[in-house]
């Protein structure tokens, strides 16, 4: 009999540092809200393998991790965190997972530039927060050169047909990864305030998230300055999210 090949029962977006990647959402989200966010119960919008959602269920109430494609070593994922939940779920479906207004973090990390109707997700976010819930929300920038998937300059400012042909072509690899839409910053804010949300940056907080002290208060401030000055031509963006209360 022949064993399963490892590698083909990744995800295709990767599963690696994932526990270092949650731990540096928990702090940034602890830094940025503070303590209560531990007891909380949290969800993580498509979640790929699971590993930041497991690594997050050790610091949080509960954790609840959706995602289209599911991933053999959900499982052993689950027994090892009793916290921890992992579904096989379309992104624009949250309702049918959690309750309307039962969740007080949502994660979003990196999952927008692959759904093909943005709005319906941040719709369902928003359902799904508690009022006064918040969302950490990260992914790529339209306007940074290189695509951050194929990692090739200028492919994902051509139209798709035409990039994908010529990098066929060109003999270049990972051309079915060529399916990421990222949005410049403006018209990403746009859609995050039509769908009810206060949106403020979160790129100093992420920057110093796995610094082991707390920085001071003027170098936080200095951070955020600059965060937000450079934040629509950085590679990616990195917004918190909140549901107002009223």
């Amino acid at each position: 009999m022949t064993s399963p090949d490892p590698v083909a029962s990744m995800p295709r977006w990767g599963a690696a540092h994932r526990d270092a990647k949650g731990r540096a959402i928990f702090a940034t989200m602890l830094s940025a809200i503070g303590p209560t966010v531990a007891n909380e119960s949290w969800l993580d919008v498509g979640c790929g393998s699971g590993g930041i959602a497991a690594e997050l269920s050790k610091h949080v109430a509960s954790v609840v991790g959706i995602d289209p494609e599911a991933w053999p070593g959900w499982p052993d994922l689950m027994s090892s965190n009793p916290g921890l939940r992992l579904l096989q779920r379309d992104c624009r479906a949250i309702e049918s997972v959690v309750p309307n207004g039962s969740i007080g973090v949502a994660v979003c990390n990196q999952v927008y530039e692959h759904v093909p109707d943005v709005p319906a997700l941040l719709t369902e976010l928003f359902k799904a927060l508690k009022p006064g819930g918040h969302c950490y929300f990260a992914g790529p920038n339209l306007l940074w050169p290189i695509e951050p998937h194929v990692f090739y300059p200028f492919v994902h400012w051509l139209p798709r047909e035409r990039a994908i042909r010529m990098l066929s072509k060109m003999g270049l690899h990972r051309m079915r990864e060529l399916d990421a839409w990222s949005m410049h910053y403006w018209t990403l804010r746009s859609h995050l305030r039509a769908a009810g949300f206060e949106v403020s940056s979160l790129l100093a907080e992420r920057m110093l998230a796995s610094r082991r002290r707390a920085p001071n208060a003027a170098l936080l401030r200095v951070l955020k300055f600059l965060a937000v000055a450079t934040e629509p031509v950085a590679p990616s963006f990195v917004f918190l999210l909140r549901k107002p209360t009223t």
